[in-house]
């Protein structure tokens, strides 16, 4: 299926966009949190309001080109985010292949992104952990830069 897909489902959503980070203000700024940063500057761009808390996530649906959208931040801590991810999916009857999920990538100069339609976690616990619960790589990931530390 495609990312955006348009048609007969059992879901009311057409996308759920997952950022990845982990909860609390202590990690706030933290450049592992950009998945949290992003679900959130889209929310500001759609006027969505993350004012919602379910399955171990914050969350707000909202309408983005058309399409019902639903973002999400896992409150489970990174490592654990998929705990959070596969409980969304299956409550509101997502198919994995209508999630895009935004996280950190130490790999990439910062400011760089990389979309990838599937694949494998490469070395990412957090998506890791999504694979793993969902059962599935078959997942949209974005990935933004943020360099080795000290970088």
């Amino acid at each position: 299926m495609p990312l955006f897909r348009r048609g007969e489902s059992a879901s009311t959503l057409d996308l759920l966009v997952v950022g990845l980070g982990n909860p609390g203000r202590k990690h706030a700024r933290d450049r592992h949190n950009i998945g949290f940063m992003v679900v959130d500057a889209f929310a500001r761009k759609f006027r969505i309001a993350i004012d919602r808390h379910e399955r171990d996530a914050f969350t707000g649906k909202g309408q983005i080109a058309g399409r019902t959208v639903m973002l999400a931040k896992p409150q489970t801590f990174m490592n654990l985010s998929g705990r959070a991810v596969a409980a969304i999916s299956s409550f509101h009857k997502v198919d994995a292949s209508e999630i895009l999920v935004v996280y950190d990538d130490a790999d990439l100069e910062p400011g760089r992104l990389r979309l990838r339609a599937t694949g494998s976690a490469a070395g990412h616990n957090g998506v890791k952990s999504i694979i793993q619960n969902l059962g599935t790589e078959n997942f949209a990931r974005l990935k933004f830069g943020v360099g080795r530390a000290g970088n």
